[in-house]
């Protein structure tokens, strides 16, 4: 069926963990007793999940979903509680089976929201982040900037692009950082060269901005590639997404040679972030918005595409400090 979800190794996996439970079982009464525990569990989950279905995903009045609960989670609660009897005699083993897949669960359900949180609060605009062009773009018009944020602190931004100039909102974007701390201070007066190559970062989480992985690049390499592609992956409630439609592409700013893109997927296609399919929906984007000087754009890229790299951002995970810093006596 379509948009069914099945996955064969789970359900290999759900098989022989069946198999073991109930062999491991010593009698016949205790089988029946988890059995049963199990069975007005799952009745009375149900009953939760499809309450709140129907409001968050069928988008119905939320009294439907209240009077559902109601009327038949009552009566499924009701068995579920006399089966708390069942748990001292053979009950406990679905119990604990269930405990420990939803701490699994939460967990790297915390987890991920930890790391989509981090992602999304560290990006950055990177205020005073000058382009310099090299030869071959010296040809093109280059136009001065001047942006105000609204502290009144001033940042030069060199847009090189032939009919652009930065707009009052992309400019205002880009200074907003500022406030957040003093680590996008380095950056300043920084002047970077366009290396002649393409580069895709990987980020998790969509949205305006660099990904804190392209500011540890600028750290560690002295210049930009000539194009730079902010990637992130939408997964979408479908099992296939054809390959003509998988690239949503828009521009960073005004800045040339910058595009965000969203790379989407059905949940039964593979990962696979394929150059030859990228590049032609960003050639489809350069002629929509600049029909004028696209063509112009599009053979700069054709002329680095040789050569691409893909940074991926790898985490160091580190607890918290429990009981905090020593003090010296």
């Amino acid at each position: 069926m379509s948009s069914q979800i099945y996955v064969p190794a789970a359900n290999w996996l759900l098989m022989i963990a069946t198999v073991v439970v109930v062999a491991s079982f010593s009698d016949t009464s205790s089988l029946f007793n988890a059995f049963g525990f199990a069975a007005a569990t799952v009745m009375f989950s149900t009953d939760v999940l499809l309450a709140v279905q129907m409001h968050v995903v069928r988008r119905w009045p939320i009294i439907i979903g209240v009077t559902y609960f109601l009327t038949f989670g009552f009566l499924d609660a009701l068995f579920w509680g006399a089966s708390f009897r069942k748990v001292p005699h053979g009950g406990w083993v679905p119990l604990v089976i269930g405990v420990v897949l939803t701490s699994l669960m939460g967990l790297w359900t915390w987890g991920k929201w930890l790391e989509d949180q981090f992602d999304g609060t560290n990006v950055m605009e990177l205020p005073g982040f000058a382009v310099e062009q090299d030869r071959a773009l010296a040809q093109l018009e280059q136009e001065l900037t001047l942006a105000d944020n609204a502290s009144g602190e001033h940042y030069d931004f060199f847009v090189p692009h032939v009919s652009a100039t930065a707009s009052p909102e992309d400019m205002i974007g880009l200074s907003r950082v500022r406030g957040r701390g003093d680590r996008d201070a380095k950056f300043d007066n920084r002047e970077l060269m366009r290396i002649p190559t393409c580069a895709v970062f990987h980020r998790y989480v969509a949205g305006r901005g660099f990904p804190h992985a392209f500011a540890g690049f600028v750290r560690q390499w002295p210049g930009v590639p000539q194009v730079l592609i902010f990637l992130s992956v939408n997964i979408l409630a479908t099992p296939n997404v054809p390959e003509h439609l998988r690239y949503i592409v828009s521009k960073l700013g005004s800045m040339e040679g910058f595009y965000l893109v969203t790379y989407q997927i059905g949940f039964r296609d593979s990962f696979d972030v394929k150059v030859d399919n990228l590049l032609p929906a960003i050639f489809s984007f350069e002629r929509e918005h600049d029909p004028e000087y696209g063509h112009i754009a599009i053979e700069r890229i054709k002329a680095v595409s040789g050569s691409f790299t893909h940074i991926v951002p790898h985490y160091h995970l580190k607890s918290k400090d429990v009981w905090g810093p020593s003090r010296g006596g």
